[in-house]
């Protein structure tokens, strides 16, 4: 920005790195320059999206939304507002905006686009209890799936969802066809490899199988919510190992970086996880605690998600 001051990459940039340290003030600063001297992009007004969504500003998280209207941001701003509905617990809404962004990822000539929300949203019904449906919408997305995001996508929803057969195949032909593709080899495939050993009730190895993922744990890309799946897959590890100290080391640290996270649908299953690894330790009124944080993450949750069914049992059980 010194050597350049009218380069409206550098404020996008600067104002996402605020965002990630959760630097949240600096980061809408930085936005707020760059559209004042109108050097805004989709990439500062993600940012004052994210930074509406955690502060709680529904207003201003409107107003961001609308204000890529008929241009090509448009889809990825419906994507950001899915993500954020999956999160609150709205999930009749999620799909909503979900099915507002493929329509305009249409309009646009976005076709792999398409498919990747697609997937996503899939992902987030197999996250979430949704299985029926997340095997269905997902069906209908591999015939299609042609480019890595998207395979990457359908074969960390099939191992959500224990179909190990078809995650293995399609992990091992994303490896062959794209053997240095960072994101493949680094955060998708050590994942899907996680998630099938935690299927075989095989902890001990689906910690293993994350290891090389160590290095890009915190990496994503734009429309994949799959940033972060190796801390949660790790804790989920030490969850089926009955070691609740090292599990809740892995949630927290997902929850200790919702700048880097601020509508990633794993972040209220970290937040329910959380509560269970406090309940392996014996901490009753930890545990009572972080059940009430998630309650209060999904007050406005549709009452119906079989996960939110499940907390509300469990909780019960600790009074």
């Amino acid at each position: 920005m010194r050597i350049d001051p009218k380069d409206a990459y550098s404020y996008q940039d600067l104002a996402a790195a605020y965002l990630e340290l959760n630097r949240f003030d600096d980061a809408k600063a930085v936005a707020d320059q760059a559209a004042a001297q109108k050097l805004d992009s989709m990439g500062t007004h993600v940012v004052l999206l994210s930074v509406a969504v955690l502060r709680g500003d529904r207003v201003s998280w409107e107003k961001e939304l609308t204000q890529g209207a008929g241009t090509p941001d448009e889809p990825f701003l419906f994507v950001h507002a899915c993500r954020n509905e999956y999160w609150s617990g709205r999930i009749n809404q999620a799909r909503a905006y979900c099915e507002q962004a493929k329509s305009a990822a249409m309009r646009h000539g976005m076709k792999e686009f398409v498919s990747i929300i697609s997937a996503g949203d899939a992902l987030g019904d197999a996250l979430y209890g949704y299985s029926e449906a997340a095997r269905k919408q997902i069906k209908k997305v591999a015939g299609d799936a042609g480019d890595q995001d998207t395979r990457g996508l359908v074969a960390l929803t099939y191992a959500q969802l224990g179909d190990i057969a078809s995650a293995e195949k399609i992990v091992t032909d994303l490896v062959r066809d794209f053997p240095k593709d960072a994101f493949i080899n680094y955060a998708v495939a050590p994942v899907v490899r996680g998630l099938i050993f935690l299927h075989r009730n095989s902890p001990e190895e689906a910690i293993k199988a994350l290891e090389p993922s160590r290095k890009y744990q915190f990496s994503g890309f734009p429309g994949n919510p799959a940033r972060f799946w190796s801390f949660y897959v790790r804790g989920q590890a030490f969850l089926q190992m009955r070691d609740g100290q090292k599990a809740a080391v892995e949630f927290q640290t997902i929850l200790d970086h919702r700048g880097a996270n601020d509508s990633n649908i794993v972040y209220p299953l970290a937040q329910l996880n959380l509560a269970r690894a406090y309940v392996l330790q014996g901490g009753k009124t930890k545990a009572r605690t972080a059940y009430q944080d998630l309650f209060g993450i999904w007050k406005e949750a549709d009452p119906d998600i079989p996960v939110l069914k499940e907390a509300k049992a469990e909780y019960a059980k600790l009074q």
